[in-house]
Protein backbone atom coordinates (compact mmCIF):
# COMPACT_ATOMS: atom_id res chain seq x y z
CA UNK A 1 0.00 0.00 0.00
CA UNK A 2 2.77 2.45 0.84
CA UNK A 3 4.27 2.30 -3.10
CA UNK A 4 0.62 3.01 -4.06
CA UNK A 5 0.47 6.52 -2.07
CA UNK A 6 4.07 7.46 -2.98
CA UNK A 7 3.87 8.19 -6.61
CA UNK A 8 3.25 11.31 -8.75
CA UNK A 9 -1.09 11.86 -8.14
CA UNK A 10 -1.14 8.13 -7.00
CA UNK A 11 -4.78 9.19 -5.45
CA UNK A 12 -8.52 10.15 -6.99
CA UNK A 13 -10.58 13.26 -5.53
CA UNK A 14 -12.89 11.24 -3.57
CA UNK A 15 -16.79 13.13 -3.68
CA UNK A 16 -17.82 12.53 -0.67
CA UNK A 17 -16.49 12.27 2.33
CA UNK A 18 -18.77 9.93 4.12
CA UNK A 19 -16.69 7.47 2.47
CA UNK A 20 -13.61 8.20 4.36
CA UNK A 21 -15.47 7.99 7.40
CA UNK A 22 -16.27 11.31 7.76
CA UNK A 23 -19.55 12.92 9.40
CA UNK A 24 -21.56 15.59 7.45
CA UNK A 25 -22.65 19.05 9.59
CA UNK A 26 -24.13 21.74 8.23
CA UNK A 27 -23.79 25.21 10.33
CA UNK A 28 -25.85 27.86 10.47
CA UNK A 29 -23.50 31.19 10.03
CA UNK A 30 -24.10 34.60 9.29
CA UNK A 31 -23.02 33.56 5.45
CA UNK A 32 -25.73 30.99 5.33
CA UNK A 33 -25.17 27.15 5.37
CA UNK A 34 -21.24 26.25 5.76
CA UNK A 35 -20.55 22.38 5.24
CA UNK A 36 -18.29 21.01 7.79
CA UNK A 37 -16.67 17.05 7.90
CA UNK A 38 -16.12 15.68 10.88
CA UNK A 39 -14.36 12.59 11.84
CA UNK A 40 -13.70 12.14 15.70
CA UNK A 41 -12.04 9.07 16.89
CA UNK A 42 -11.44 10.21 19.92
CA UNK A 43 -12.83 12.08 22.64
CA UNK A 44 -9.94 14.57 23.10
CA UNK A 45 -10.73 17.95 22.77
CA UNK A 46 -8.26 18.74 20.26
CA UNK A 47 -8.95 18.86 16.40
CA UNK A 48 -6.83 19.28 13.35
CA UNK A 49 -8.54 21.92 11.19
CA UNK A 50 -7.96 21.24 7.48
CA UNK A 51 -8.39 24.73 5.35
CA UNK A 52 -8.50 24.29 1.22
CA UNK A 53 -7.17 26.20 -1.53
CA UNK A 54 -9.11 28.73 -3.43
CA UNK A 55 -9.80 26.73 -6.65
CA UNK A 56 -10.95 24.17 -4.57
CA UNK A 57 -13.11 22.45 -1.55
CA UNK A 58 -12.83 19.92 1.28
CA UNK A 59 -12.70 17.67 -0.80
CA UNK A 60 -9.02 18.51 -2.64
CA UNK A 61 -7.97 17.54 0.85
CA UNK A 62 -8.95 13.06 0.19
CA UNK A 63 -5.61 11.84 -1.37
CA UNK A 64 -3.80 13.37 1.66
CA UNK A 65 -6.76 11.43 3.92
CA UNK A 66 -6.87 8.33 2.19
CA UNK A 67 -2.39 7.98 1.96
CA UNK A 68 -2.84 8.98 5.65
CA UNK A 69 -5.09 5.83 6.65
CA UNK A 70 -3.33 3.34 3.89
CA UNK A 71 0.36 4.42 5.76
CA UNK A 72 -1.36 4.25 9.30
CA UNK A 73 -0.43 8.01 10.25
CA UNK A 74 -3.13 9.42 12.98
CA UNK A 75 -4.32 12.19 12.51
CA UNK A 76 -6.58 12.54 15.60
CA UNK A 77 -10.15 13.84 15.72
CA UNK A 78 -10.35 16.13 11.88
CA UNK A 79 -12.80 18.71 10.56
CA UNK A 80 -12.96 19.77 6.98
CA UNK A 81 -14.65 23.04 5.68
CA UNK A 82 -16.13 24.06 2.57
CA UNK A 83 -15.07 27.30 3.38
CA UNK A 84 -17.74 30.24 2.14
CA UNK A 85 -19.09 30.25 -1.06
CA UNK A 86 -16.96 26.86 -2.10
CA UNK A 87 -18.68 23.48 -2.39
CA UNK A 88 -21.52 23.37 -0.80
CA UNK A 89 -21.05 26.18 1.24
CA UNK A 90 -23.26 29.68 1.00
CA UNK A 91 -21.49 33.03 0.80
CA UNK A 92 -24.72 34.99 1.49
CA UNK A 93 -22.79 38.11 2.08
CA UNK A 94 -20.73 37.70 -1.00
CA UNK A 95 -17.71 38.99 1.24
CA UNK A 96 -14.44 36.80 2.41
CA UNK A 97 -13.06 39.36 4.86
CA UNK A 98 -10.58 37.57 6.60
CA UNK A 99 -10.59 38.79 10.06
CA UNK A 100 -14.58 37.27 9.45
CA UNK A 101 -13.94 33.99 8.09
CA UNK A 102 -11.56 33.56 10.84
CA UNK A 103 -14.18 34.56 13.66
CA UNK A 104 -16.51 32.16 12.00
CA UNK A 105 -14.16 29.27 11.19
CA UNK A 106 -12.99 29.69 15.06
CA UNK A 107 -16.72 29.85 16.29
CA UNK A 108 -17.93 26.75 14.60
CA UNK A 109 -14.64 25.02 15.96
CA UNK A 110 -15.97 25.30 19.15
CA UNK A 111 -19.40 24.42 18.58
CA UNK A 112 -17.90 21.07 17.60
CA UNK A 113 -16.64 20.80 21.17
CA UNK A 114 -12.81 21.56 20.40
CA UNK A 115 -10.86 23.55 22.59
CA UNK A 116 -7.92 23.75 20.76
CA UNK A 117 -6.91 23.20 16.96
CA UNK A 118 -3.81 22.03 14.79
CA UNK A 119 -4.01 24.32 11.56
CA UNK A 120 -3.38 22.66 8.10
CA UNK A 121 -3.86 25.07 5.10
CA UNK A 122 -3.54 24.99 1.36
CA UNK A 123 -2.94 28.18 -0.52
CA UNK A 124 -5.78 30.34 0.53
CA UNK A 125 -6.65 27.82 3.51
CA UNK A 126 -2.55 28.27 4.48
CA UNK A 127 -3.02 31.87 4.17
CA UNK A 128 -6.16 31.51 6.27
CA UNK A 129 -4.56 29.46 9.12
CA UNK A 130 -1.18 31.57 9.34
CA UNK A 131 -3.76 34.56 10.18
CA UNK A 132 -6.01 32.67 12.74
CA UNK A 133 -2.60 30.91 14.53
CA UNK A 134 -0.99 34.83 14.95
CA UNK A 135 -4.47 36.20 16.22
CA UNK A 136 -5.40 33.24 18.25
CA UNK A 137 -2.41 31.51 19.88
CA UNK A 138 -4.10 30.47 22.73
CA UNK A 139 -6.40 27.83 20.80
CA UNK A 140 -3.49 26.75 18.34
CA UNK A 141 -1.68 24.21 18.60
CA UNK A 142 0.89 24.16 15.78
CA UNK A 143 0.10 25.62 12.07
CA UNK A 144 1.00 23.49 9.00
CA UNK A 145 1.17 25.07 5.66
CA UNK A 146 1.40 23.76 2.47
CA UNK A 147 2.13 26.90 -0.54
CA UNK A 148 0.30 29.33 2.11
CA UNK A 149 2.77 31.65 3.02
CA UNK A 150 2.50 33.55 -0.59
CA UNK A 151 4.30 36.90 -0.15
CA UNK A 152 4.60 37.23 -3.94
CA UNK A 153 1.04 36.98 -4.52
CA UNK A 154 0.03 39.51 -1.81
CA UNK A 155 2.67 41.74 -3.42
CA UNK A 156 1.33 40.85 -6.80
CA UNK A 157 -2.42 42.00 -5.60
CA UNK A 158 -0.54 45.19 -3.86
CA UNK A 159 1.32 46.04 -6.67
CA UNK A 160 0.64 44.32 -9.96
CA UNK A 161 3.13 46.10 -12.44
CA UNK A 162 6.43 46.69 -9.97
CA UNK A 163 5.95 42.79 -8.82
CA UNK A 164 6.65 42.15 -12.09
CA UNK A 165 9.83 43.34 -12.32
CA UNK A 166 10.41 41.71 -8.26
CA UNK A 167 8.89 38.39 -9.14
CA UNK A 168 8.00 38.26 -12.78
CA UNK A 169 7.20 34.45 -13.14
CA UNK A 170 4.33 35.11 -10.14
CA UNK A 171 3.29 38.10 -11.32
CA UNK A 172 2.29 37.05 -14.63
CA UNK A 173 0.61 33.79 -13.59
CA UNK A 174 -1.48 35.11 -10.62
CA UNK A 175 -2.29 38.09 -13.08
CA UNK A 176 -3.14 36.11 -15.82
CA UNK A 177 -5.01 33.81 -13.38
CA UNK A 178 -6.75 37.08 -11.43
CA UNK A 179 -7.59 38.63 -14.89
CA UNK A 180 -9.85 35.58 -16.01
CA UNK A 181 -11.61 35.30 -12.53
CA UNK A 182 -12.79 39.02 -12.70
CA UNK A 183 -14.03 38.46 -16.40
CA UNK A 184 -16.50 35.53 -14.17
CA UNK A 185 -18.72 33.45 -15.94
CA UNK A 186 -16.96 34.39 -19.25
CA UNK A 187 -13.77 32.92 -17.36
CA UNK A 188 -15.01 30.02 -16.48
CA UNK A 189 -16.70 29.21 -19.89
CA UNK A 190 -13.22 30.16 -21.65
CA UNK A 191 -11.08 27.60 -19.27
CA UNK A 192 -13.56 24.98 -19.82
CA UNK A 193 -14.02 25.28 -23.78
CA UNK A 194 -10.04 25.19 -23.65
CA UNK A 195 -10.30 22.23 -21.53
CA UNK A 196 -12.56 20.54 -24.23
CA UNK A 197 -9.99 21.87 -26.74
CA UNK A 198 -6.91 21.04 -25.65
CA UNK A 199 -7.39 18.66 -22.53
CA UNK A 200 -8.09 19.44 -18.77
CA UNK A 201 -4.51 18.86 -18.10
CA UNK A 202 -2.93 21.25 -19.99
CA UNK A 203 -5.18 23.94 -18.62
CA UNK A 204 -3.85 22.92 -15.28
CA UNK A 205 -0.49 22.90 -16.36
CA UNK A 206 0.82 26.00 -14.86
CA UNK A 207 0.51 24.82 -11.51
CA UNK A 208 1.41 21.12 -11.05
CA UNK A 209 5.30 19.94 -12.22
CA UNK A 210 4.24 17.10 -14.22
CA UNK A 211 0.84 17.96 -16.28
CA UNK A 212 0.37 14.66 -18.21
CA UNK A 213 0.97 12.48 -15.02
CA UNK A 214 -1.98 14.05 -13.42
CA UNK A 215 -5.07 11.31 -12.59
CA UNK A 216 -7.57 12.71 -15.36
CA UNK A 217 -10.28 12.50 -12.37
CA UNK A 218 -8.49 15.10 -10.60
CA UNK A 219 -7.80 17.38 -13.10
CA UNK A 220 -11.36 16.86 -14.39
CA UNK A 221 -12.74 17.94 -10.24
CA UNK A 222 -10.83 20.89 -10.42
CA UNK A 223 -11.91 21.97 -13.72
CA UNK A 224 -15.27 21.76 -12.17
CA UNK A 225 -14.57 23.29 -9.22
CA UNK A 226 -13.30 26.99 -10.74
CA UNK A 227 -14.61 29.66 -8.16
CA UNK A 228 -14.15 33.09 -9.53
CA UNK A 229 -15.98 34.83 -7.52
CA UNK A 230 -14.17 33.19 -4.30
CA UNK A 231 -10.86 34.35 -6.02
CA UNK A 232 -11.80 37.90 -6.43
CA UNK A 233 -13.48 38.26 -2.56
CA UNK A 234 -10.44 36.81 -1.24
CA UNK A 235 -7.98 38.96 -3.11
CA UNK A 236 -9.80 42.12 -2.00
CA UNK A 237 -8.16 40.96 1.99
CA UNK A 238 -4.62 41.39 -0.31
CA UNK A 239 -4.52 45.26 -0.64
CA UNK A 240 -4.36 45.89 3.50
CA UNK A 241 -2.72 42.84 4.74
CA UNK A 242 0.38 43.34 6.21
CA UNK A 243 2.02 39.95 6.21
CA UNK A 244 5.48 40.50 7.56
CA UNK A 245 3.73 41.85 11.12
CA UNK A 246 0.80 39.42 11.38
CA UNK A 247 2.93 36.11 10.40
CA UNK A 248 6.07 37.20 12.12
CA UNK A 249 3.95 37.37 15.52
CA UNK A 250 3.20 33.42 15.27
CA UNK A 251 4.77 32.07 18.24
CA UNK A 252 2.97 28.46 18.16
CA UNK A 253 5.16 25.98 15.89
CA UNK A 254 4.78 26.99 12.28
CA UNK A 255 5.90 24.55 9.27
CA UNK A 256 5.70 25.87 5.92
CA UNK A 257 5.94 23.50 2.94
CA UNK A 258 7.14 24.41 -0.62
CA UNK A 259 7.05 22.36 -3.92
CA UNK A 260 9.88 22.92 -6.21
CA UNK A 261 8.23 23.56 -9.48
CA UNK A 262 5.83 25.97 -7.85
CA UNK A 263 5.44 28.73 -9.87
CA UNK A 264 2.54 30.95 -7.55
CA UNK A 265 4.71 30.29 -4.00
CA UNK A 266 8.26 30.17 -5.07
CA UNK A 267 11.29 29.38 -2.92
CA UNK A 268 11.64 33.54 -2.23
CA UNK A 269 8.31 32.87 -0.64
CA UNK A 270 10.24 30.02 1.62
CA UNK A 271 12.88 32.54 1.95
CA UNK A 272 11.09 35.58 2.98
CA UNK A 273 9.59 33.59 5.43
CA UNK A 274 12.28 32.69 7.24
CA UNK A 275 13.26 36.25 7.71
CA UNK A 276 9.70 37.39 8.97
CA UNK A 277 9.55 34.37 11.20
CA UNK A 278 13.35 32.62 12.26
CA UNK A 279 11.06 29.55 14.04
CA UNK A 280 9.51 28.44 10.82
CA UNK A 281 10.35 25.26 9.82
CA UNK A 282 10.91 25.17 5.87
CA UNK A 283 10.52 21.94 4.10
CA UNK A 284 10.45 21.58 0.11
CA UNK A 285 9.10 18.63 -1.79
CA UNK A 286 10.82 17.80 -5.31
CA UNK A 287 8.51 17.53 -8.20
CA UNK A 288 5.37 19.23 -6.75
CA UNK A 289 3.77 22.11 -8.39
CA UNK A 290 1.28 24.76 -6.74
CA UNK A 291 -1.06 21.80 -6.50
CA UNK A 292 1.27 19.61 -4.23
CA UNK A 293 -1.51 17.97 -1.75
CA UNK A 294 -2.42 16.11 -5.14
CA UNK A 295 0.40 15.72 -6.59
CA UNK A 296 2.34 14.08 -3.65
CA UNK A 297 0.02 14.02 -0.98
CA UNK A 298 1.79 11.13 1.20
CA UNK A 299 5.22 13.41 0.80
CA UNK A 300 3.61 16.42 1.81
CA UNK A 301 1.85 15.07 4.82
CA UNK A 302 5.26 13.94 6.11
CA UNK A 303 6.87 16.98 5.26
CA UNK A 304 4.27 18.92 6.91
CA UNK A 305 5.07 17.20 10.23
CA UNK A 306 1.22 15.85 10.77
Amino acid sequence: MMQACEGYCPKDIVRQLDLLGFESRRACTPYGAVQFYLSRPTAGRTCTLLLHGVAADATTWTPMLQCARELDIDLGNVLVVDLPGFGRSENRLDTMDIDEVCSMLMGQVAAAGFERIRLVGHSMGGFLALDIASKHPERVTSVHVAAGAYFGILNAIKAPIRSLVRTPRTAILWNSYYALCLAGLAGTVAVRAASAVVGPRCVIAPFVAKPARMRRQVVETLITQLNPRGVVLTARNGPGYNATKTWGAIKVPLTAVFGSADHLVTNKDADELKRTNNHARIETVQDAGHLMILERPATVLRALDL
